[in-house]
């Protein structure tokens, strides 16, 4: 070729690179300040990570991931955190790879391993995953804070939640219950003959680099993760965890925004899941019959993704579709609301209001 031609290929390439979408970078400054502003406040602890266009952009942590004999020990990218509820959007997506390898089928019933359970007749896999079951959270299970921080057997997890019974037919209506996403680990777990933990390494965490996401416990490394703390007058007091028999498959991940950004990322490049099932994993606006992919409202625009608290940790990761921007936060303490900080984060990003 010309390398006058060449290099006239290589301006229009790079022209094409710097794009007007690159929303993140310019935003750097007005990130750092508020961040600064949050870390000199004491008020949040936690790391945030943004990409834009599957790469990432920016990742901040602020705060401490321990107090060691009243020392805090600061944050940084290697940190990791639990991430509560959002542990749902890795087991929907592993639900959805082996529907796709016909390993299960989505609408079978959860008679097909407990039978025991109230419904189980008549309650799917896939109204398990759009949180339609009926089932009762085990969660709300009587004495729950007084046994979430033992080891539970699957035995023991079984009898709580058919304890608790069903609130509705299946299919009536979307309500979140905990139950239906560690019963679906159970099930693959049995159809797999494999560990959660296992699958989710070897069908996820391992095939996408994510280094720093486990299920608790079964990571080794337990001197990187953070602890979780909630603020009294006294100052930030360690909070227990629960054990991660009593999370599993529902809320016993652990990771951080880095990973959560590159996991939801792959996701929607079509890395995990075929690009049709990731439409059935998104919340659909009529019915609220997603799979994983929760609808939420953030600076008046539409993401998709999870958001979670418990005890005191707060995790959020959404993907913006329109913009191909993904935010995410893993926090360990806080003072203040953690929403309204994504909803800042995400104006100063620019985020375009829906419509």
């Amino acid at each position: 070729m010309n390398p006058g031609k060449l290099l006239l290929v290589g301006i229009v390439l790079l022209a094409g690179n710097t794009h007007a979408a690159d929303l993140v970078p310019g935003a750097t400054k007005k990130l750092d300040a508020y961040l600064d502003g949050l870390q000199r406040d004491g008020s949040l602890s936690g790391s945030l990570a943004i990409s834009e266009r599957g790469a990432i952009r920016y990742q901040r942590s602020i705060g401490f991931a321990t107090i060691d004999n009243g020392v805090p020990q600061p944050a940084d990218g290697g940190t990791r955190y639990r991430i509560g509820g959002v542990s749902r959007l890795f087991t929907a997506a592993l639900a959805f790879q082996f529907a796709e390898h016909a390993t299960i089928t989505l609408d079978n019933k959860l008679a097909e391993f407990y039978p025991e359970l109230p419904n189980a007749i008549g309650i799917s896999y896939r109204q398990m995953l759009q949180q339609r079951s009926g089932l009762a959270d085990y969660r709300a299970a009587p004495g729950f804070d007084s046994w979430r921080t033992s080891v539970r057997t699957h035995d023991d997890m079984l009898k709580t939640i058919a304890a608790g019974g069903t609130h509705f037919p299946p299919g009536e209506r979307v309500e979140i219950s905990d139950s239906n996403y560690l019963l679906i680990g159970y099930a693959l777990e049995k159809v797999t003959g494999k560990s959660y933990d296992d699958l989710l390494r070897s069908q996820i965490t391992s095939r996408l680099g994510l280094v720093r996401t486990y299920l608790a416990g079964a990571g080794g490394a337990t001197t990187l993760e953070a602890a979780g703390y909630a603020w009294t007058p006294d100052g930030w007091r360690a909070v227990i965890d629960d054990d991660p028999s009593v999370g599993g498959s529902a809320s016993g991940i652990v990771s951080n925004a880095g990973d959560l950004v590159a996991f939801t990322d792959a996701l929607f490049a079509g890395k995990v899941v075929s690009t049709y099932n990731v439409g059935a994993m998104r919340d659909d606006e009529n019915t609220g019959a997603g799979i994983g992919l929760r609808r939420l409202h953030v600076a008046a625009a539409t993401c998709f993704g999870e958001h979670s608290q418990v005890a005191a940790y707060d995790a959020f990761v959404c993907h913006f579709p329109g913009q191909r921007i993904t935010i995410a936060w893993t926090g360990n303490a806080a003072r203040i609301p953690v929403d309204p900080v994504i909803e800042q984060v995400a104006k100063l990003v620019k985020i375009k209001p829906a419509g």
